[in-house]
């Protein structure tokens, strides 16, 4: 006699009276619990489909951080120490060193500089900082030839970096502030040119404007001065941000590279493109 097996794939439900089909197809079968495919529930494939979105986000998180997050090689590069009273500055004289970590150190003409709080305020003026909560004015309380100075090591000699800056401006043609702010930059002792900010005009708002110049290294050291050259009629010559990298390198917060962006890109539409034909198929 011959006898052929039947192998049908039913949900559960259908198969509960397996038994009693049998006898009337006179077929031997394959007990369900063999061949019975597990159902998968609408929770569990939400869950599976956040889980894949969550481990795609972190990838991206990580690739966008590994491109964007480059280590900056000036201490104190916001001038946020000492931290002044809200509003309010102090005075730092030639020859003293100030800031947390590698200081800077007051060089150039007898005078001083004024780490300056961002809520600082005068004659209705405004001088919000740049970046964080405070910022450097060059010409302090003497308006001089002053600077600051530091030494930065971990330099490889042969090696071209960036320094990155911004120069904060007033325009007040009858008052204190001026017009312009000049800063001369000094790299180990060579000028690297003077850099000048005529912007904010119509503003009673500090302008700030970002400059680079790029140096190679002659050795693993490589000392950085600012320097004040604003005439002595003016006394605001902002000086913030201060960012030293390795050329080639983003500084910090900087978009990264259209590559990078574009391999995002393929992954999440490839992702969305694989999570639709999951749904279609289920």
């Amino acid at each position: 006699m011959d006898v052929r097996f039947v192998l049908e794939y039913q949900p559960v439900a259908a198969t509960q009276n397996w038994h009693a089909e049998c006898e009337v197809k006179r077929e031997k079968p394959i007990p369900p619990k063999l061949h019975r495919r597990i159902p998968i529930t609408s929770w569990q494939k939400e869950n599976k489909m956040k889980f894949q979105f969550k481990a795609v986000a972190l990838l991206a998180a990580g690739l966008l951080s590994a491109n964007t997050a480059q280590a900056n090689l000036i201490s104190d590069g916001s001038f946020e120490t000492p931290v002044v009273g809200s509003g309010s500055y102090t005075l730092v004289a030639t020859g003293s060193s100030f800031g947390s970590g590698n200081p800077w150190t007051v060089v150039g003409a007898p005078g001083n500089v004024a780490p300056i709080s961002g809520l600082y305020t005068w004659g209705g003026f405004g001088f919000p900082a740049q970046d964080g909560a405070q910022w450097l004015d060059l010409t302090g309380g003497t308006n001089t030839a002053t600077g600051v100075e530091q030494t930065v090591s971990g330099l490889s000699a042969g090696t071209v970096y960036n320094l990155s800056f911004w120069v904060g401006n007033m325009v007040d043609p009858n008052g204190l502030f001026g017009t312009t702010s000049s800063v001369e930059v000094f790299v180990d002792g060579v000028s690297q040119g003077t850099f000048t900010n005529s912007g904010g005009a119509g503003t009673s708002t500090l302008d700030w404007q970002q400059f680079n110049l790029g140096f190679t290294a002659s050795g693993s050291t490589a000392t950085i001065d600012f320097i004040n050259r604003d005439n002595q009629s003016d006394y605001s010559n902002g000086l913030d941000n201060v960012v030293l990298t390795a050329a080639g390198t983003p500084p910090p917060n900087a978009v990264p590279e259209p590559s990078t962006l574009l391999l995002l890109g393929a992954g999440l539409a490839g992702l969305g493109l694989w999570g639709r034909k999951r749904m279609v198929r289920s």
